[in-house]
């Protein structure tokens, strides 16, 4: 089996998962599974049944209920422990999959023949809170990249679980798990990069996305970064990863926490979160500017132009935010 999906739900909102889950039955290959973790227990008799008969008439769903609420990074690594698939891919409710998702993965897998590539990455449309037809990569599209002389993958990744299939014996053998009370989606892709020697990054549009506001503080996509530089110093990689990490990080900062706060509306939320970047990176920016190769590429033209000149950048912002 090529593909294990996984997918936790809480059937919460407009019953989203069934939009999901008939993206899936439509692939074009079905060298695929489901794993539907229920995180609901208190869910009505209705929808239960609703989701037993899918079992029923599926025989690639594996379902599995909680007994009492647990959480995505609880369920994540539950659904992991379940897979059977050469590759794991995490799937938010609501989220519509290409039917040639599977297909495609599989070619990619097909060419490499000597080993199994440990990360697919694919591009996607997002919607919602925002639209974009396809995430931008700086990447070389439908190339492969060996990660011991490549290490410009780890500044350049797209800074998310939902657009990768990951290598699921890679992930059991090195004991990769979702850290419990602590926002998942970067600090588990940079473990997984840093323990893999492969990565595949995909032109093809694979997923459409759906963006939201986030049921957590917005705040832990900054929070994140000093697990993940403490567990880089922890495998003693920090010191020849320091220039794409340190670059991963101060993008991550400005595109995934400041453009994405920007884009709720909220002048209060905003100003609070310019104010916090000022206050707690503002020393560190301007060396970054200076040394750091990869900014020197500029190959993020508008973070370039934004953080070469930070401080009036921070001012001109707070200034339209009053």
């Amino acid at each position: 089996m090529l593909i294990s999906f996984v997918i936790s739900t809480t059937q919460k909102e407009d019953n989203r998962v069934l939009k999901t889950l008939t993206s899936l039955d439509q692939q074009t290959s079905i060298d695929y599974e489901v794993i539907l973790i229920n995180d609901n227990p208190s869910i009505s008799k209705e929808e239960h049944d609703a989701l037993g008969a899918l079992f029923i008439k599926n025989k690639r769903l594996v379902l599995v209920d909680n007994s009492k609420p647990q959480s995505d990074a609880f369920n994540w690594n539950l659904g992991v422990s379940l897979a059977r698939g050469t590759y794991v891919v995490f799937v938010k409710e609501g989220d519509v999959l290409n039917p040639s998702t599977v297909e495609t993965i599989k070619k990619v897998s097909q060419k490499a023949t000597n080993k199994v590539v440990d990360v697919i990455q694919f591009q996607r449309k997002l919607i919602g809170l925002y639209e974009v037809e396809k995430t931008p990569s700086v990447l070389i599209e439908d190339h492969l990249y060996d990660l011991s002389e490549n290490k410009e993958v780890f500044a350049y990744v797209d800074a998310t679980i939902y657009n990768k299939a990951f290598r699921t014996s890679l992930l059991i053998d090195d004991e990769i798990k979702f850290k419990p009370r602590v926002r998942y989606d970067a600090l588990f892709l940079y473990d997984v990069l840093a323990k893999s020697d492969s990565f595949y990054n995909l032109g093809a549009n694979l997923l459409t996305n759906t963006v939201s506001i986030p049921r957590y503080s917005v705040f832990d996509v900054t929070n994140q970064w000093p697990h993940i530089l403490n567990n880089y110093r922890r495998m003693g990689i920090y010191k020849t990863m320091r220039d794409e990490i340190t670059y991963a990080q101060f993008y991550n900062l400005y595109a995934n926490f400041l453009g994405l706060i920007k884009r709720f509306k909220n002048k209060t939320l905003y100003k609070k979160a310019l104010i916090f970047v000022r206050d707690k990176y503002e020393g560190r920016i301007d060396l970054f500017v200076r040394t750091n190769p990869i900014f020197k590429e500029a190959k993020h033209s508008q973070f370039n132009g934004d953080f070469e000149n930070f401080n009036s950048f921070i001012k001109t912002e707070l200034k339209k935010n009053r």
